[in-house]
């Protein structure tokens, strides 16, 4: 009786260890960044049927201007922070992930570093609010593709309900940075 409960589960090893790999691989590639594109548009959307004025504050060497702006013309200018989406497949081997908890900020923070340097997108932090997982900012910085000798870093804040505010250095060989910086502002029923 003993050698039989011995070669029982000597043979069902090999089906165990089956039928538990294909559960490995699964959730290996089941690995997903938070969808903060999602999140935008979701927001886009709910701005879009609410009778709100969007506010553009441009500032430029130390001179702000402040505007009204269209949805649409505010839609155009989101395109920069959507574009520098890496919740994709083909960017999960590209970016490296690390979550904590960041109670000086009372937020969970995800940040997400590309494991080249050359990426464009340098850099995305999320902070989840821990009492019921919504997004309460996210901080993007992404390279824009370089125009003859001058490059173009933009470091992007998204804050839900509130603003969205692109900082851009520009930069030239041999020439100091110049920044602008363009924040767009608006309540909504949050």
């Amino acid at each position: 009786m003993n050698s039989k409960v011995i070669i029982l589960a000597v043979l069902s090893i090999p089906i165990v260890y089956s039928c538990s790999s294909p559960e490995v691989d699964k959730k290996k590639s089941d690995k997903a960044f938070f969808p903060v594109n999602a999140q935008i548009i979701s927001e886009l959307k709910q701005l879009d049927s609410l009778p709100l004025a969007i506010f553009r504050y441009k500032t430029t060497e130390g001179h702000t201007d402040t505007t009204i702006i269209t949805k649409a013309e505010f839609r155009d200018a989101v395109k920069t922070i959507l574009d520098a989406d890496i919740t994709g497949e083909k960017f999960q081997d590209m970016y490296t992930e690390s979550v904590y908890m960041d109670q000086s900020i009372n937020s969970i923070t995800m940040t997400y570093i590309p494991v080249d340097e050359k990426s464009l997108v340098r850099k995305v932090d999320v902070y989840l609010d821990p009492e019921n997982d919504r997004m309460k900012q996210v901080y993007v910085e992404s390279i824009g593709a370089p125009s003859g000798d001058s490059t173009v870093l933009r470091k992007m804040l998204w804050a839900p309900g509130h603003y969205f505010q692109v900082t851009s250095l520009l930069g030239t060989k041999g020439n100091t940075s110049r920044v602008f910086m363009d924040k767009y502002s608006w309540e909504s029923a949050h």
